[in-house]
């Protein structure tokens, strides 16, 4: 995530609160932080590939890009983002769409299903207040 070194109006916030506000709004730092749940103790080594694909991904979620195929070697964290972190994202920033993910194995859309970000509630839902939304998606397939 990046560091902030004048917080400005962020400094009258707890931490916890402008943490959240980040996360919600932005999915790069999300995907990061969702990084750290599926894989503890494991550093996390942003690139420009990351950022680029976490941008994309963003405009897919609101509605901008409408189709979009990812073609990356194997471990450069495509699944993490398009297929874990993009739809906890989605669902936490839009409660009541509805998201498919769908994978080449059966094997491999069970694994992305089961790690704790995917199942675990979004904390704006869970309050019953989502944050601000920036854009409408009609639907959201992440493959």
């Amino acid at each position: 995530m990046q560091n902030i070194t004048d917080a400005g109006p962020l400094a009258d916030y707890p931490p916890q609160v402008v943490l959240q506000a980040v996360l919600a709004t932005n999915l790069t730092s999300f995907t990061e932080f969702a990084f750290g749940v599926v894989r503890p103790g494991i550093p996390f080594k942003p690139n420009w590939h990351f950022e680029a694909v976490t941008h994309i991904l963003s405009e897919v979620a609101s509605g901008e890009v409408r189709r979009l195929i990812i073609t990356l070697p194997p471990r450069n964290l495509k699944s993490l983002c398009a297929s874990v972190a993009l739809p906890a994202w989605f669902l936490g920033r839009n409660p009541s769409e509805r998201v498919v993910v769908v994978s080449y194995s059966d094997f491999l859309a069970r694994t992305h299903a089961a790690t704790p970000i995917a199942r675990s509630r979004p904390p704006s839902a869970a309050s019953g207040s989502p944050p601000p939304l920036t854009g409408r998606s009609p639907g959201l397939a992440a493959t």
